[in-house]
């Protein structure tokens, strides 16, 4: 809540203070002298700017499942764990007591489970809906590469 209420601030004081900045002659000039083009590419780029920080702020937090690169840190317990996408065999959801009622849960290919989130965070099903694509990505150049190698022990049976 409280880091929402900052970006909304952080927002609402930079989108006043695009309006009163004043704008360099070179720029204006740029804009084929519009100045009303110039300050809505400011506040364009004030919100990429923000929403970065938000993501940012957000992915910091000390709870909080974040898919970076090729895998997922998320909280587990006690510590941070990084559990890398192409270790991920299944996702699924569970039931857990309250307060955290439902989550979803990574299953590893040895047979661990890790709780990733609780189903009802804000950035919960984007989440599911990316590692779901990622992880199926993975299984597919998993099979991909066990078959290329099958066909390969079978032309060097062959052969000799």
């Amino acid at each position: 809540m409280l880091a929402r209420l900052t970006v909304f601030v952080a927002v609402v004081l930079l989108g006043i203070l695009v309006p009163l900045v004043r704008l360099p002659v070179a720029w204006v000039a740029l804009a084929g002298g519009q100045p009303a083009l110039v300050r809505l590419a400011m506040l364009a780029v004030l919100l990429v700017v923000v929403m970065i920080g938000r993501t940012l702020l957000f992915s910091r937090l000390p709870r909080a499942a974040v898919l970076f690169g090729r895998k997922v840190r998320f909280h587990d317990g006690t510590r941070r764990r990084a559990v890398a996408v192409a270790d991920i065999a299944a996702m699924h959801v569970e039931l857990r007591p309250p307060p955290l009622h439902e989550v979803f849960v990574v299953e590893q290919y040895d047979g661990e489970e890790h709780d990733l989130c609780p189903t009802h965070w804000s950035g919960a099903p984007a989440l599911h809906r990316t590692l779901d694509r990622r992880v199926a990505a993975a299984h597919r150049r998993r099979t991909r590469a066990a078959s290329k190698a099958l066909r390969g022990s079978r032309k060097v049976s062959d052969s000799a």
